[in-house]
């Protein structure tokens, strides 16, 4: 497909859903339902363990806190909506690296998975940071998200300097 037409297709709304209506424009790249799936659930988790750690230091669930959850939903909604897109618009464009973007959606997707399960482990090693799962569990994942397990990483070994 031209790159003029995909501009013009491009440029409203409404000529864009009668592109895909009429099959100029076909979506070849969408996450799969499974790790759709898989994030909401983490999110879920996320929330309910967030809910407790802000319970055991005392604060009062709020509307706020609530309506923070629903703009992330939606702003994952989004990313996820617009890397689809993008990807779908680049295979039009480059034909010749197409097999590539169902990793660049599908790593999207992981990479907002890895967010929430980062934010699980924070979210439990804060509220309760000397029970046996903080300790031995969520303390260790956390450094190991990090990068920081091994004091001898390539990395702070750089930032360090000579000792």
């Amino acid at each position: 497909m031209p790159f003029k037409t995909l501009a013009t297709v491009m440029k409203s709304g409404g000529v864009f859903l009668s592109a895909l209506t009429f099959g100029i424009l076909e979506i070849h790249y969408l996450p799969a339902p499974g790790k759709i799936a898989l994030l909401v659930i983490v999110m879920l988790v996320d929330l309910c363990t967030g809910l407790i750690r802000s319970w055991k230091r005392g604060h009062v669930t709020t509307s706020h806190g609530l309506k923070q959850t629903a703009i992330k939903v939606g702003t994952y909604a989004a990313i996820i909506v617009a890397v689809a897109a993008m990807a779908n618009v680049l295979a039009d464009i480059t034909p010749s690296v197409e097999e590539y973007y169902v990793y660049f959606v599908t790593g999207m997707v992981g990479f907002l998975t890895f967010v929430e399960i980062y934010s699980i482990f924070e979210n439990i090693y804060e509220s309760d940071p000397d029970s046996c799962l903080s300790v031995y569990v969520c303390g260790p994942a956390l450094k190991w998200m990090r990068g920081y397990l091994k004091k001898n990483h390539p990395i702070s070994r750089k930032t360090e300097g000579p000792k």
